[in-house]
């Protein structure tokens, strides 16, 4: 099952957020998004990089044979876009 895990120090999290990202992870690792896991623990006390500035946050991607180098750069470009539009986290904040 893919899980994908967010802390972030970000507050107000849409509340399409979660079934979004799903459906980008599903499209990405080929699977239905009926397997994917998606967590995000907003509001939580955060540094990144020696800073608790907003706003940031830590992602942890699991997902059994569907992660490598030749498939991580599609993912993170995809994830990147998707917090930068729905949480407005830059990309040198997570």
């Amino acid at each position: 099952m893919p899980y994908f895990d967010l802390t972030t120090n970000v507050t107000e999290v849409p509340t399409d957020f979660h079934k979004e990202t799903t459906d980008l992870l599903a499209k990405h690792l080929g699977k239905p998004s009926s397997v994917v896991g998606v967590h995000v623990n907003a509001g939580a006390k955060l540094t990144f990089g020696g800073t608790d500035d907003r706003p940031a946050g830590i992602i942890n991607l699991y997902s059994a044979g569907c992660l490598g180098p030749e498939k991580n750069n599609s993912f993170s470009a995809a994830i990147t876009e998707q917090l930068q539009k729905q949480l407005k986290i830059p990309s040198d904040r997570f």
